[in-house]
């Protein structure tokens, strides 16, 4: 029943349509076929925006505003803990990561992937969060690609030819190998990391991009055999529970702290096989983490946590590139009960805390309550 007493028509099934392509779906929904859609069409489709725009405009579908909760919309993990010591050395020198971050036009790489929607950003938690911490999210994002030639050149990387290519000390070019798993976690991922090649390769640095079955992904880095790899970037909100790009540490998924597994697995367990310990500065910051997680008070456990967050920012594990924009969900005019916006998160984990069991679909000639 609603306020006024009158049965409502809820929903006595969901059907899911799989169709072949995000085209035949933007059009289905165009059509009014679909009551209810959380994919964002112009993330894959740029003339998706325009369209679904048109339609909310002319009144044939309603906009639904999705809040990400995601730290990021990619996150970029350099393998701090490389088996090989001439890769560990470059990877795990912090005037290289800086060189790199800086090294990615990360404005104009919003403006042709994002509209200009969104704003430069790292591995850290969301404005709205109560962690954020703007050090973090701001430190190393602008584009300076001179400042990041002369870190490489403090770092020991230095050019050899007319071509501008650098090269480890012990002689072998500077390479990074950035791998990905399949599926992907954002169909924009490529095209982020082509944009970042380019970047990389004005100052010197070559990337090359390789997409695995995730199988032979979770192979590669769980041996710690990787170079470079791209997972989601988690975060922005539940900084305590999504924790991994804070600090290297995790219970029961270490390929999560994919910039350093041996760390993870030896702040679980020294004694594992695949366990290194972490350096001095790190273990003093997974012993402030060990307060938070035993911590009873709720402002005791979040001040501590602000102090993990603080010493990400001076230990810059791993880059981000841009904070997500909102996406736009859409829903027919005539399915009801959907809150005008609601948080994307797998912990959150809608949309079940907006009650779909109150959603129903207001059928032609009824009157709306």
């Amino acid at each position: 029943m609603d306020t006024l007493g009158r049965q409502l028509p809820y929903l006595d099934q969901v059907k899911y349509t799989v169709v072949a392509n995000y085209d035949i779906a933007l059009q289905r929904a165009l059509d009014g076929l679909v009551d209810y859609q959380r994919q964002d069409f112009a993330s894959v489709n740029s003339a998706a925006g325009p369209a679904i725009a048109a339609a909310i405009k002319a009144g044939h579908l309603c906009s639904v505003r999705v809040i990400p909760s995601r730290s990021n919309s990619m996150a970029l993990c350099l393998n701090l803990v490389h088996q090989d010591p001439g890769m560990r050395a470059m990877l795990s020198d912090k005037k290289v990561r800086i060189a790199l971050s800086e090294g990615i036009d990360r404005v104009g790489l919003i403006q042709k992937l994002y509209g200009g929607e969104g704003k430069p950003w790292q591995l850290a938690p969301r404005p709205m969060s109560p962690f954020y911490n703007r050090r973090l999210g701001e430190q190393y994002t602008a584009y300076a690609p001179e400042h990041a030639k002369q870190l490489l050149d403090e770092a020991g990387l230095k050019t050899q030819g007319p071509d501008g290519l650098r090269y480890l000390p012990d002689g072998r070019p500077c390479k990074i190998e950035v791998m990905l798993s399949a599926p992907l976690g954002s169909p924009n991922w490529p095209a982020i990391l082509e944009l970042v090649a380019k970047d990389w390769r004005a100052i010197g640095v070559t990337m090359q991009t390789t997409i695995l079955p995730k199988e032979d992904f979770d192979t590669y880095v769980n041996q710690n055999r990787h170079d470079a790899a791209v997972i989601k970037g988690i975060g922005g909100y539940a900084a305590i529970m999504e924790s991994d790009f804070f600090v290297p540490t995790s219970f029961d998924y270490a390929q999560a702290v994919i910039y350093g597994i041996p760390w993870a697995r030896w702040f679980v367990d020294p004694e594992n096989p695949g366990a290194e310990k972490p350096p001095a500065s790190v273990i003093k910051q997974m012993n402030v983490f060990r307060q938070v997680l035993s911590e009873p008070k709720r402002e005791v456990r979040d001040a501590l946590m602000a102090q993990v967050i603080a010493m990400a920012a001076d230990e810059f594990y791993a880059l981000g590139i841009c904070l997500e924009p909102d996406r736009i969900a859409i829903r027919n005019p005539a399915f009801r009960n959907v809150p005008a916006s609601h948080y994307d998160s797998w912990l959150y984990p809608d949309p079940g805390p907006f009650n779909p069991c109150q959603f129903f679909i207001e059928h032609a000639g009824s009157t709306k309550p």
